[in-house]
C-alpha cells in the first residue's frame, strides 16, 4: 500500500489508469483477483475481443458477460495486474474502472466510496459517465 501511494505521488498518466492497477494489486493481496488471461468459467485462452463478468473476469466471445472489452483492453487488465512498468494507455480507462470498481463490490459486497469520486469528477469535468 504504501509503495503504491508513493507511485501515485509520481505518477504524470491519467489517474483512472494508476486507480485500475491499485485496485487489481489489493484484489490479489485479499484473493479475489479476476481471471484475466483465459476465460474465468471455462480456463480456455482468449482470441480477440472478449467479455468481463463480475463473477470471475474476462470471458470469451459468447461466454456469460456484463459488458464487452476490446482485445486491447484485456491486454491492459493484464498489464496492469502485472509488475512491470505501469502502462498508460490502450483502453477506456474510465471504463476500466469502472468495471473493476463494479467487480470489487460484487465480490467483496460493499462500496466503493472512490469509484463515486472518480464518476463524479469526470462529470465535472463534462466527460460522459461511463455505463
Amino acid at each position: 500500500l504504501v509503495q503504491g501511494l508513493e507511485g501515485l505521488a509520481a505518477w504524470t498518466g491519467p489517474a483512472e489508469i494508476y486507480a485500475c492497477r491499485m485496485l487489481l494489486w489489493l484484489l490479489a493481496a485479499a484473493g479475489f483477483a479476476p481471471m484475466l488471461d483465459q476465460d474465468c468459467f471455462t480456463g480456455e485462452p482468449l482470441s480477440g475481443a472478449c467479455g468481463f463478468s463480475l463473477d470471475g473476469g474476462v470471458t470469451r466471445s459468447g461466454s456469460k458477460r456484463d459488458c464487452d472489452l476490446t482485445s486491447g483492453e484485456q491486454a491492459m487488465l493484464v498489464q496492469l495486474a502485472g509488475a512491470g512498468e505501469c502502462p498508460r494507455g490502450g483502453g477506456d480507462a474510465a471504463k476500466l474502472l469502472r468495471v473493476l470498481s463494479t467487480y470489487t463490490e460484487r465480490q467483496m459486497d460493499f462500496t466503493l466510496r472512490s469509484a463515486r469520486v472518480f464518476e463524479q469528477l469526470r462529470a465535472k469535468a463534462g466527460a460522459v459517465p461511463v455505463e
